[in-house]
């Protein structure tokens, strides 16, 4: 799949890693609409991307709100003909300690990150980015708090691909419904409430699940959940920022399945050249090096 002509529909895009990845939508030739709260802001960025010969469209949307998100994908339908990617970028971060932490806030973040997504995609084929915390190629445990870090991304690794086998699962029995239906009149379908459940199950949208796993943590120690320190939030949205350029290079990692395969899963990691540019296999040492190294280094077998 390339950008060019596409129409990409990108929430929050008026500031931060929305605006940059609408940016470089428009670059490869998509058309862009810049969707955001802030209309002002919307509009600002899209003006800059005319300018430079890009094609982008502002529009309003409060991501939290049914009716908006409805009324936003009308106009994008309306006024551009359809809607090709769609990126479920709008979020927040409200930083509190938790006993400190007023509920509203909590709403409020749930309702952009959980209720924007939700409302976003519910009505298109699906585009799912999974942040896989398991480093690749990250260095091996050197003490107890190493360890516990490493720990720690094994069982949010596996979390995440639990919930990417759930996914795949239901899109099997999405298919194995419609495969069913096929066998039942028409007529029949429309008119019992439980065929009409299963149809609508079955007419689902296809999924497409990128794995974008980061490669290295140096960046972040053991301290992670708990230092929001200004540098520290700063190295790591610019190491996300990064992620987020290096996957837009490659557009074919975001192809939509064909309806009847109906899911795909894409393991970032394994797509990059740089993954093969390691220290390459672990050769046994023979018996003339290993004399050397013991007379270098006395005591080492």
């Amino acid at each position: 799949m390339t950008s060019k002509d596409k129409v990409a529909l990108v929430t929050g895009a008026a500031s931060g890693i929305g605006e940059q990845c609408a940016r470089k939508l428009a670059a490869d030739g998509a058309k862009v609409v810049i969707a955001d709260l802030n209309l002002a802001n919307a509009q600002r960025v899209a003006e800059d991307i005319a300018a430079t010969g890009g094609k982008a469209l502002a529009i309003a949307m409060d991501v939290t709100s049914e009716e908006a998100v409805n009324a936003g994908v009308d106009e994008t339908v309306s006024r551009l003909g359809g809607i090709d990617v769609l990126v479920s970028n709008a979020g927040i971060q409200i930083v509190n300690r938790i006993e400190d932490y007023a509920f509203s806030d909590w709403k409020k973040m749930l309702a952009i990150h959980l209720d924007g997504a939700f409302l976003t995609t519910k009505a298109e084929d699906t585009l799912v980015f999974q942040v896989d915390l398991w480093s690749s190629r990250g260095k091996l445990p050197g003490d107890f708090l190493d360890v516990s870090e490493r720990t720690k991304d094994i069982q949010y690794s596996s979390r995440t691909r639990a919930i990417t086998a759930f996914m795949s699962q239901n899109q099997k029995h999405a298919q194995m419904i419609k495969a069913l239906l096929e066998h039942i009149p028409e007529k029949l379908r429309l008119v019992h409430p439980v065929l009409r459940a299963a149809q609508k199950v079955a007419d689902g949208g296809a999924v497409n699940v990128v794995h974008l796993i980061y490669k290295n943590k140096a960046f972040e120690g053991h301290y992670k959940d708990y230092e929001f320190s200004e540098g520290t939030m700063r190295e790591h949205w610019t190491s996300g920022l990064e992620d987020i350029r290096r996957s837009f290079a490659h557009p074919e990692w975001f192809d939509i399945p064909s309806r009847e395969i109906g899911f795909v899963t894409r393991d970032v990691h394994r797509y990059r050249q740089e993954a093969n540019d390691t220290m390459g296999p672990v050769k046994e040492l023979s018996p003339q090096s290993k004399r050397s190294l013991e007379e270098k280094l006395p005591g080492a077998k």
